[in-house]
């Protein structure tokens, strides 16, 4: 078994606080990279928009949302 490299723990770090919604900027600044590295990378891995309004509206008026 590989021991697992520092790099690999901030690489699943990074890619778990844009999975939860955390600002790229915040994100960023906290690993020492500009945004465009950030995105770059890890741009996949960040919630979409149109999810998040669904989402909301959805909590609004309590009728469950199917995001695509």
């Amino acid at each position: 078994m590989e021991p697992i490299k520092l790099h690999e723990f901030r690489h699943s770090c990074v890619s778990n606080l844009l999975a939860s919604g955390l600002p790229v900027r915040v994100v960023a600044r906290w690993v020492g990279d500009t945004e465009e590295v950030i995105l770059q990378t890890y741009s996949h891995l960040i919630p979409d928009e149109k999810d998040q309004i669904a989402q909301f509206i959805g909590s609004l008026s309590g009728t469950p949302t199917i995001s695509q």
